[in-house]
């Protein structure tokens, strides 16, 4: 019997996935554990792997559709195989003003079209690609070419066998966008101020986004409190550090030192190491941090786990390998889930205080803001140190004002005397 591809729940939060790209075509044969597609959720790309040996037998999505956790996106099996029954019990059902219009949109308007579509359902079975005035493509190509008004002669394949596959001509309809999108700026430059605003739709990662960022601004009550801390000691000890390692890889940051201080505070204070789930606390067995990530315009919260255990070393690679993995799209639910406390860093940019939003389902964050030469006083004199602020927002309905103060208190003692807890 055919096995059901669905969409997995990939993090405490998900409800829904958007299906980027799919990978293995109708008819094509994949394997137990290939990647079939990769689907786009909490602003981070997975890739979903085949459950079962056969052949893609039918997508009941196509890329950039929407499908809630648990819905069925194909079926896979042995070739020919009847799975009408199936697909008529699972299939996306639509409202009957969409089915007419599909209906509608996929009438052929002469014999010559009827027989081309044809033809491509016939392909569709074997799923051998077809070619046409010399050009090797499959049968979901030429249907999108025809719908965007595409010369197939532009498109580039991206194989080695030459054949115009669906991410090929998605790629060149997204270049296209992008020239055009270009050209408008161009356009909108030369006019005048009374001309209309050019309109993105908001999707992919950006779309996930904000709509994460809005579920956590409205449903979590947000207080931030701040605190200013001498670095003065701890820039003296990373400089120290630094200067005794020969091997660059285990050099440490600003950054790597905070996620070792922030941990050790959190086995002190509970209560910031715990989440709400309803009507309930959730505590946490592990230290888990996340660390929020700026790839270009998009943001991913990477998570550092089992700090409990891990000295600065295990840290720094710890650390490396998340940012390598994001840099390149390779973060799984895994490296996603389970933080209990983000720590999100614009001093690079210049940032001293701001309010951050928390990255659910944390129950606070940590914004680190720029170190800063400025005068203060020490020993009741006026001396020049290096300051930085540090702003803590938290759950309120979760954690309380004093107890969140105390560990930021805590946060800042340790930055100010780190010898507490690096020795």
């Amino acid at each position: 019997m055919a096995s059901e591809l669905i969409m997995p729940k990939l993090s405490m939060t998900m409800e829904e996935g958007q299906i980027v790209n799919w990978l293995i075509d109708e008819g094509e044969e994949v394997e137990a554990g290939e990647v079939v597609l990769e689907v786009l959720s909490d602003k981070t790309n997975f890739e979903i792997e085949s459950p079962a040996n056969g052949i893609l037998l039918k997508k009941l999505y196509q890329e950039d559709d929407v499908v809630p956790v648990t819905d069925v996106i194909a079926y896979i099996g042995e070739e020919d195989e009847d799975i009408e029954e199936l697909i008529a019990k699972t299939e996306p059902k639509k409202d009957s003003a969409q089915k007419e219009e599909v209906e509608e949109k996929s009438s052929p308007k002469s014999q010559a079209d009827k027989a081309e579509i044809e033809s491509d359902a016939e392909s569709s079975k074997d799923s051998q690609e077809i070619t046409l005035d010399k050009i090797k493509t499959v049968p979901a190509v030429r249907r999108i070419a025809r719908e965007n008004n595409i010369d197939l002669n532009k498109v580039e394949a991206g194989a080695e066998d030459n054949v115009i596959r669906v991410k090929d001509i998605n790629q060149y309809l997204d270049s296209k966008a992008e020239l055009e999108k270009e050209r408008k700026v161009r356009e909108r430059a030369k006019t005048d101020s009374s001309e209309k605003d050019i309109i993105e739709k908001l999707s992919g990662i950006r779309k996930a986004s904000a709509k994460k960022v809005k579920e956590s601004w409205t449903e979590i009550p947000h207080v931030t409190i701040t605190n200013e801390v001498n670095m003065e000691k701890i820039l003296e000890l990373k400089d120290s550090w630094n200067k005794q390692q020969s091997d660059k890889n285990l050099k440490v940051s600003v950054t790597d030192i905070l996620i070792k201080i922030v941990a050790a505070a959190m086995e002190k204070h509970e209560i910031l190491n715990a989440y709400l789930e309803e009507d309930k606390i959730v505590y946490n067995d592990s230290i888990n941090l996340g660390l929020a990530v700026s790839l270009g315009d998009q943001l991913t919260v990477p998570v550092l786990k089992n700090l409990e255990n891990k000295n600065i070393k295990d840290i720094v690679k710890a650390k490396k390998e998340l940012i390598e993995k994001a840099k390149n799209n390779k973060l799984n639910s895994k490296d996603l889930s389970g933080a209990r406390l983000t720590i999100t860093n614009l001093g690079m940019y210049g940032t001293e205080i701001f309010t951050p939003i928390i990255n659910s389902p944390a129950s606070s964050i940590l914004g680190v803001g720029k170190i800063k030469k400025k005068p203060v006083v020490v020993d009741d004199e006026i001396v020049i140190q290096r300051m930085m602020w540090l702003s803590l927002a938290f759950d309120h309905r979760l954690v309380e004002g004093a107890p969140a103060a105390s560990f930021l208190k805590d946060i800042k003692e340790l930055l100010e005397f780190p010898a507490k807890v690096m020795f």
